[in-house]
């Protein structure tokens, strides 16, 4: 386990990591790769960092690869958020008439994703 100031280090580092993909980086991987590519990466990227955190732990890695791990699943999570209101937000743009319809179905399946999910 980390202790107090190991823990406070590692994600004072990730939310800065954080910082910088979100307002230097990743308005030009949208721009480069698409929403869709956008979203796949994100998924790929944190999928890894989230199957790669008890092994690095395990063979007990440093805190500053412990972090690197941190802050690239927490940059995908902000990416993967943000592809997928970007999805909404196009079908809504390309079927005006079921925006109604569009957004009740994202309401329902977030709502049952959070039900379902830890507490």
């Amino acid at each position: 386990a980390l202790e107090g100031g190991q823990l406070g280090a590692l994600l004072s580092c990730a939310a800065g990591v954080q910082l910088l993909w979100t307002t230097l980086l990743m308005g030009r991987a949208f721009e480069r790769v698409g929403v869709w590519g956008s979203f796949i990466g994100a998924c790929t990227v944190g999928a890894a960092a989230i199957v790669s955190l008890p092994i690095a732990h395990a063979a007990g890695a440093p805190l500053a690869a412990i972090s690197v791990l941190i802050a690239a699943q927490s940059a995908a999570l902000n990416t993967g958020c943000t592809a997928s209101v970007a999805h909404t937000n196009n079908a809504c743009c390309a079927y005006p008439a079921l925006s109604g319809a569009i957004n009740g179905v994202v309401v329902t399946v977030e709502s049952v994703a959070k039900a379902a999910g830890p507490s």
